[in-house]
């Protein structure tokens, strides 16, 4: 806001050439949709928190939803120059879950993004589905900086993040940890500087 705010008074103070409008026009409305898409998070959240019954659970195979989650995630990865990797190690022919498809959705849609986001040009971002014990294991993996073993605990906590120069919130991850959680799952991480890191999804299989 402080930004937009900025931006609205330097065009008051005189008049401007044409290009200039559009330029402070631009960054206001790239602010705009960032202040909303921090809005829209803070709502999810607190719908996550005390409205569980906003969910709708229903019953369908994880295999085919994941996969179509990581093609949608395959053209952002190739503007970057990014490869993504993909390795069922199940031996089901399809693992069924029962879950609130929309919000499951989001929440790997965060992991993933935040695992592009952070890979640099060249480099490759690996996933893989593993089934045991009832449980479906998903594994997403970036080849990015890394996170120190002091900020691990903290990365899943509302409006942090590691680093202060990269876009965003700082509310993706603790998202993604509320829905696993409403999900009857858990989300861990690992992560070694100058190596990556890798978040595991864990939820209950209907197999």
């Amino acid at each position: 806001m402080t930004i937009i705010q900025g931006e609205a008074e330097l065009l008051l103070r005189k008049e401007r050439t044409k290009q200039e409008y559009q330029q402070a026009l631009k960054i206001v409305a790239e602010e705009s949709q960032r202040v909303l898409k921090t809005i829209d998070d803070l709502l999810l959240l607190t719908k996550l928190g005390y409205q569980p019954e906003a969910f709708k659970f229903e019953q369908f195979d994880f295999i085919e939803f994941f996969n179509e989650i990581v093609e949608q995630n395959r053209l952002s990865a190739a503007n970057k120059g990014i490869g993504i990797r993909v390795n069922l190690q199940s031996t089901d022919p399809s693992l069924m879950i029962k879950a609130d498809r929309l919000h499951l959705r989001r929440l790997f849609f965060n992991i993933i993004s935040n695992a592009i986001k952070f890979t640099p040009e060249g480099g490759c971002v690996d996933m893989r589905i593993e089934h045991e014990h009832h449980k479906i294991i998903s594994y997403i993996s970036d080849s990015g900086p890394g996170i120190a073993s002091e900020n691990l605990k903290k990365i899943f906590e509302e409006f942090y993040r590691a680093d202060k120069n990269t876009p965003g919130s700082g509310l993706g991850l603790s998202i993604a940890n509320s829905i696993a959680k409403i999900h009857q799952g858990e989300i861990q991480v690992e992560s070694q500087l100058g190596r990556g890191t890798t978040f595991r999804v864990i939820l209950p299989s209907q197999n």
